[in-house]
């Protein structure tokens, strides 16, 4: 698990290549950190001297199973602290969508309901803009009010206590109010599996993963955006149909079991979904019927 760190001992051996790669094996930084955000967070404190306290950041964390990563974070006794770090800027609704993305991650960590969000744009190489996310607004913000939020001590915390990722991993069926409030986030790894498929022509599109890895959430996000764009989605569960899928059923959705395949016309639809296919007992029929549709094709297994 990764370990916090003084930004300024791991700033002193910026130079020393070997020994800043050996100092971010100890504390098990990500290598995608690389030593140019480490940079960049060295020039934003300098910026930001004298009045900060470098204690007891988490430098690179991400998410276990879920890949969500923070550039910095840093836990007081009263909240969390993040600080996201840009070389360039971006426009303000891709900032703000960032932190909406973060809130909603860090607000789950166990023992901590607040959270202070920023986000600071390398304008040059001595100067920043800083943005903090409140109350659901973004907006610019002076260096001294960022200032303030590092003013108080970090202190050290079991990661892997205080983040679960399992709080992430929602299910279309036993959290279906949040699922069609549409309240969660995909990983970058499931959003660039959807752009595929979503972009992809007609064909058969396969999507294999154990239990706990999220495809049935992406494959049931993947039918809300074809939905979204009034594109006719079925979806067939190779067993009986659960209290999750019945109430999807009563809210607009059209979801089927296994055992009415015969008697439904695929050619009415524009997407087929297969969810649990590995449990079909007609796999090889239902494969060589879909070798013809004029549609595309998911099969979850």
């Amino acid at each position: 698990m990764l370990r916090p760190v003084n930004l300024e001992s791991l700033f002193d051996i910026l130079d020393n290549e070997k020994l800043l790669d050996e100092y971010r094996i100890f504390l098990n930084m990500d290598k995608q950190f690389e030593r140019k955000e480490i940079n960049d967070t060295k020039l934003l404190f300098d910026y930001l001297k004298p009045a900060v306290e470098l204690s007891n950041f988490y430098v690179g964390f991400k998410i276990p199973q879920i890949n969500k990563e923070f550039d910095l974070l840093r836990f007081t006794s009263d909240y969390i602290l993040n600080i996201e770090l840009k070389s360039k800027m971006i426009s303000e609704e891709k900032i703000k969508r960032q932190l909406q993305k973060n809130l909603y991650y860090l607000k789950m960590f166990k023992n901590y309901s607040d959270v202070h969000l920023y986000t600071a744009v390398k304008e040059y190489e001595n100067n920043f803009k800083i943005y903090e996310l409140k109350d659901g607004a973004l907006n610019e913000v002076t260096p001294g009010r960022m200032q303030r939020d590092l003013i108080l001590t970090g202190r050290e915390v079991d990661l892997s206590v205080i983040c679960d990722p399992s709080n992430y991993l929602i299910s279309p069926f036993n959290s279906t109010e949040l699922f069609l409030e549409h309240k969660y986030f995909l990983t970058q790894n499931q959003q660039e599996i959807e752009k595929t498929f979503l972009n992809g022509g007609i064909g058969m599109y396969s999507l294999q993963g154990g239990a706990g890895t999220g495809k049935t959430l992406l494959a049931y996000d993947i039918a809300y955006e074809e939905m979204e764009k009034e594109k006719k989605v079925k979806i067939i569960h190779c067993a009986n149909l659960n209290d999750g899928q019945e109430e999807l059923n009563s809210n607009g959705w059209s979801i089927s079991p296994i055992k009415s395949y015969k008697f439904i016309e695929f050619n009415n639809y524009d997407v087929v979904i297969f969810d649990e296919f590995q449990r079909a007992s007609n796999v090889e029929e239902i494969i060589t019927d879909f070798s013809k549709f004029k549609g595309k094709t998911l099969f979850l297994w």
